[in-house]
This record gives C-alpha cells, sequence and structure tokens, in this order.
C-alpha cells in the first residue's frame, strides 16, 4: 500500500514538474512586450542652435523582449525645436517634426549582473530613424520672416537643396530625412510591472537645414561656403532628456524569460 502511495505521489510530482516546466517555455504574443509613454525637453545642434532654448516633445515607444539581454524597440515622436543665434545669424528658428525610429536595445546591467529580480535596469539602444521637418525662420529683432524650408509652391525654396517631395496642406510641407538616434535610458520599478523611466538622447539628424540654415552659398549655390554661407557644421540634430512610465505586459516568470 505505501509503495504504490509512493509511486501515486510521485507520478503527480513529476506530472507538476512536467506542466511547470511546458508553462515556462510557451509563451503568448503579448509576453515580453512593454508600453512606454514620455515627454521631455530637447535643444537643437545647429547654427541656431543654442543651450538656452530648450523645446518640448512626447514619445511612445513599443520594446519586445528577445532575451533578458537584448531587445527591439520602436517609437514615434513629434515635438517642436527653438533655436536662435544673435552672432552672426541674428535670428532664430521654429522647427516642427516627427519621426518614426526603430532601435536595438542592450541591457547593460543584465549584462553585468545577470540580476534575476531585477529593481533596476540600464539600457544602451540605437537605430535608424525617418524624420520629417518643417523649419521657418524669423529676424531675431523684428520677428519679420526670413526663409522656410518648404513653401507652398514648390514646397521647397531655391535656398535649399531639395530632396523628395513634400507633404502636407497648404503652407505645411515636411522634408525628409533619416537620422540615428542613440539613447542611454535607466528605469525603476515602482510597482509589479511599472516602472519609472528616464532617458538621455543624441539624435544625429542626415541634414544640415533642421534649423533653416544651408551649407550652400546663397549666391553661388555652386559652393558650400564663403560670405553668404549660413552654415558652419556638416550635419544638425539634438540632445534631449525625458521622463515617462514603462508598463511591462507579463508575468514575473515570463519577464525574467524575455526581458523588457
Amino acid at each position: 500500500m505505501k509503495k504504490h502511495l509512493f509511486v501515486l505521489l510521485m507520478g503527480i510530482y513529476s506530472c507538476g514538474s512536467f506542466a511547470q516546466k511546458t508553462s515556462y517555455k510557451m509563451y503568448r504574443y503579448i509576453d515580453g512586450f512593454s508600453l512606454t509613454l514620455k515627454a521631455g525637453s530637447h535643444i537643437l545642434l545647429g547654427e541656431l542652435g543654442t543651450w538656452e532654448q530648450p523645446s518640448l516633445y512626447g514619445l511612445i515607444a513599443i520594446e519586445k523582449g528577445i532575451s533578458p539581454i537584448f531587445h527591439l524597440k520602436t517609437q514615434f515622436q513629434l515635438g517642436n525645436l527653438l533655436g536662435m543665434n544673435a552672432t552672426p545669424y541674428q535670428a532664430y528658428a521654429q522647427t516642427a517634426y516627427f519621426q518614426w525610429s526603430n532601435m536595438a536595445v542592450i541591457n547593460i546591467y543584465q549584462l553585468i549582473k545577470r540580476n534575476n529580480k531585477p529593481e533596476f535596469n540600464l539600457y544602451l539602444s540605437t537605430g535608424l530613424g525617418f524624420l520629417r521637418f518643417h523649419t521657418d525662420v524669423y529676424d531675431l529683432s523684428s520677428g519679420a520672416f526670413l526663409r522656410t524650408t518648404a513653401d507652398a509652391s514648390s514646397k521647397h525654396t531655391p535656398l535649399f537643396q531639395p530632396y523628395g517631395m513634400g507633404i502636407g496642406n497648404a503652407g505645411i510641407y515636411y522634408t525628409r530625412e533619416w537620422s540615428v538616434p542613440v539613447e542611454v535610458t535607466a528605469d525603476w520599478k515602482l510597482v509589479p510591472q511599472v516602472y519609472l523611466n528616464v532617458t538621455f538622447t543624441y539624435n544625429w539628424v542626415t541634414s544640415d537645414k533642421l534649423d533653416g540654415t544651408t551649407p550652400y552659398n546663397l549666391i553661388d549655390r555652386t559652393t558650400t561656403s564663403g560670405q553668404y554661407s549660413y552654415s558652419d557644421t556638416p550635419n544638425d540634430g539634438w540632445v534631449a532628456l525625458s521622463i515617462g512610465i514603462k508598463y511591462k505586459f507579463a508575468s514575473l516568470k515570463r519577464m525574467l524569460q524575455r526581458g523588457i
């Protein structure tokens, strides 16, 4: 009788272990995902860039954990960049933009610590962004309109080299460019599955006209220098600091497997 009872208990234990192991390896599509909502401030890097003119933006990111260390992320960002320069440009710029980025993410903290109960994570991300922007430039003293990256007739002014066709309603046209965002992100657990997220970003843009300037000489467009050139940098971009909330769509067991 004791022997039969022992065999029965061992059988139940084995079935439970097998079921647990099977459940551990089975995932739903939602497992390993996180959603982050962020807002922040960024500073334009360019001829009309200045550290005294921060501007605001908003961002939504969806992240997929492939492993506890490696993730994939897609994010959409929109905002307005402000820039000014008193000497020698005597102008300020207003840039409206939106950007869609796809990035690879490395969890540096997990790579070093391999912590099974992470209260804190540190990530490094980079990838490729698709950027559309429209910039207007005004005189710093009088506020008079000076130039734009796009107009209602040609969708590009002769002051700038065209890249593709502009889109949008009359008077609101967006130039297409590529960008390379690099992010350092930290998050801290507030409650299970909810984290406080802080991100520092450097966003490099494959254009020198993000602030409404151009490397081409305004008198002779075959040259990129001289007295009438509006640029002294090869590419524009921005640096940013944001804060937000991340929600992780996974149980603790699955969260540790996939990492998010």
